[in-house]
């Protein structure tokens, strides 16, 4: 079973998909804005918040149970992180669900290679190999990774800190499966392939989806617009909340399903 949160009426639907580790809590206060001009349907993925998790753990998997709780007509898709490959995976195998995609702080290909920009494969692996020895340690650098360089970034670690402590920490199969998703997918081709509107909001000091790959997904795809945020970091919703409303709603707005 999916949990789910709804916010607010109007003439459409905004999904939200939140990141590694997290529950539908994170977007709390985020979701004040936008559910005065539309319903906000916050998810918690497998094994998050509380919903049941999936086995085996994989981005297919997980994006199969979260269409169970979806709207059947169409809705304007917004991931955060890991979300955000769960939405961009969403969008490619069921288009006519999806109206607008919004990928806040992700990539899709979160680790580097050759031709594409990430973070180096040694972090992520990093990350996994020390959840067993102690998971909360590694939690807590991850929480601090998101907003390293920003100018209040104690004030943002302490309410990525409150949030977190809102549920029960995911069980280790299921962090550990995120952050093989995360390490192993690179959905980099699937960029010139949307059949809906689609936009990336990056953060300018994003230690984990390094604005550098604004450029990246421009040239793979001109179409997608590409909002980078100067100051933010991994959770510009958070520290640059009123910005990222307005992008989403402005996207939203010029696709309403009539």
């Amino acid at each position: 079973m999916i949990n789910i949160e709804q916010y607010g009426e109007g003439p459409y639907s905004i999904v939200l998909l939140h990141g590694w580790s997290m529950h539908s809590g994170i977007w709390r206060h985020f979701v004040e804005t936008l559910s005065e001009h539309c319903q906000v349907i916050c998810v918690d993925l497998p094994g998050h918040g509380l919903s049941k998790t999936v086995q085996p753990y994989t981005l297919d998997n997980l994006c199969r149970e979260i269409l169970k709780v979806l709207p059947d007509s169409p809705f304007h898709l917004v991931g955060w992180s890991l979300g955000g490959l769960a939405a961009m995976q969403i969008a490619k195998h069921f288009p006519a669900r999806v109206q607008t995609l919004s990928i806040i702080a992700g990539n899709p290909c979160f680790v580097e290679k050759a031709d594409w920009p990430g973070v180096k494969y040694e972090v992520l692996q990093g990350f996994k190999d020390n959840l067993a020895a102690n998971s909360s340690g590694t939690l807590l650098r991850f929480l601090a990774l998101q907003v390293n360089g920003q100018e209040n970034h104690k004030i943002l670690l302490r309410r990525l800190k409150t949030s977190l402590s809102e549920r029960l920490t995911p069980e280790l199969d299921v962090l550990e499966g995120g952050l093989a998703i995360l390490r192993d997918t690179d959905l980099s081709d699937d960029l010139s392939a949307y059949q809906m509107p689609v936009q990336f909001i990056l953060g300018g000091k994003d230690a984990l989806a390094p604005v550098s790959v604004a450029e990246a997904i421009r040239a793979e795809n001109p179409e997608i617009k590409v909002e980078v945020i100067e100051g933010a970091g991994h959770v510009p919703f958070l520290s640059h909340s009123q910005r990222v409303a307005e992008c989403l709603l402005a996207m939203c707005d010029d696709y309403v399903v009539g």
